[in-house]
């Protein structure tokens, strides 16, 4: 019987068994690597407006990538461990795409699409991180599962501040306007002002609609756009009394309007709205 060279059954036993670092040195490696590169994922700062949110977005998806492309150009280890490994970095590369949607839809002030992009963030860093702990990680993936956690848990409250403002910014202007009309003294000046008062109303209620709200706050505005479209309504019976010269259904009409009006105010005051509420109507 003949031997096979020692060099070439070296040569057969790499080749049966991969050529690649085990497991253990490739995640030494790996490691050493996260620990450098998500040094600047940890030092984000938790983000206290939708603008933040846009830059935490962006800065988390920039240094997420530059990591995965280091970590993909390692050698992979050798055998069935390289599926693992591969499952991580796959993920944070997930999670590095999910980041880049959230900083986009922040930088749009894109309320629904802010809130969707914030919790599709979280979750991919979640999944990231479960995958790092199951390829045996013991570094990798942890700051940046961190970093999406403390984005998510102020996103809420910021959009909707942020909601409150573009709408009370409208209301501002829109209470301005009304104000610089003259007050009426008669029947027939109240028609002739109502008439101006709906063109304000009008166009500010068409703005305000045009502001979609975040999800977590939409059943409370929509029911406070409801609550004003229906006053709208009322004005115009209002307006109808007046000019009909008709003052016992005037009186009768305005009882209604008030107690609606006060309806519609209380209910952007529960939303938090200070010129679309209580107080932009009593500055009137």
């Amino acid at each position: 019987m003949k031997f096979r060279p020692v060099a070439l059954i070296v040569l057969l036993l790499l080749s049966a068994t991969g050529c690649g670092p085990t497991l253990a040195a490739f995640i030494a490696e790996a490691d050493a690597l996260c620990k450098r590169g998500e040094a600047a994922i940890t030092s984000l700062a938790a983000p206290d407006s939708v603008a933040k949110v846009k830059e935490f977005g962006e800065k988390l998806a920039a240094e997420t990538k530059k990591l995965v492309n280091q970590l993909a150009a390692l050698k992979p280890p050798r055998g069935d461990d390289a599926a693992k490994t591969k499952a991580f970095v796959d993920d944070l590369r997930a999670a590095g795409n999910a980041s880049e949607e959230l900083g986009k839809a922040a930088g749009k002030e894109d309320f629904p699409g802010t809130e969707k992009a914030v919790a599709d963030t979280d979750k991919a860093f979640k999944k990231a991180d479960d995958s790092a702990r199951t390829a045996g990680f013991k570094v990798c993936g942890k700051a940046g599962a961190a970093a999406a956690a403390s984005v998510a848990a102020p996103t809420p409250g910021l959009l909707k501040n942020a909601y409150i403002a573009k709408a009370d910014a409208l209301c501002g202007t829109a209470n301005n306007e009304q104000n610089a009309i003259p007050q009426p003294e008669s029947l027939e000046e109240y028609a002739n002002f109502i008439d101006k008062i709906l063109v304000i109303t009008d166009k500010l209620t068409t703005d305000l609609k045009a502001i979609a709200p975040p999800a977590a706050d939409k059943a409370a505005i929509d029911e406070w756009l409801a609550a004003n479209d229906a006053l709208r309504a009322v004005v115009v019976d209002l307006q109808a009394a007046a000019r009909a010269g008709d003052e016992d259904r005037f009186l009768e009409v305005l009882d209604r309007f008030t107690a609606m009006s006060n309806d519609a105010l209380l209910k952007g005051d529960r939303i938090g709205f200070r010129d679309c509420g209580s107080a932009g109507a009593n500055a009137q």
